[in-house]
């Protein structure tokens, strides 16, 4: 694959990967043709893209559903219907508990999207890890 493209693939991309990995990648998509870029960039997330949603509906776990973890997601969505809307009538330290997952959730949403995009990257590119 030519050095221009990859170059300009890297560039377009690179806050949506940890910059650890880029050379890795990089090295990858040298010996990869070029259809696998659209397939990359199909396939991953943009990550202030993600840090907004999860902003917005971060509580009802979509975040976890969508970067591949359905078991986590559920339970967040549980435990916001249970806890989060019911259990404020009971106890608004349980409403406190949903806010701190979530609020964690909030600081690690970026993380999690790179490590999403680099672990599909590398299973395209053909290398599983």
């Amino acid at each position: 694959m030519e050095k221009t493209i990859i170059e300009r693939f890297l560039k377009d991309n690179e806050d949506d990967f940890k910059e650890k990995h880029l050379e890795e990648i990089k090295f990858l998509l040298e010996q990869a043709d070029e259809s696998v870029i659209d397939e990359i960039e199909d396939k991953t997330r943009d990550a202030h893209l993600w840090g907004w949603l999860h902003w917005i509906a971060g509580e009802f776990g979509i975040d976890r559903f969508v970067l591949g973890k359905p078991v986590t997601g559920v339970l967040k969505l549980l435990w916001f219907v249970v806890f989060g809307i019911l259990g404020y009538t009971v106890s608004p330290y349980l409403w406190g508990v949903q806010f701190l997952w979530w609020l964690i959730d909030e600081f690690t949403i970026t993380s999690r999207v790179k490590k999403y995009n680099y672990n599909k990257a590398k299973k395209i590119l053909g290398k599983e890890i």
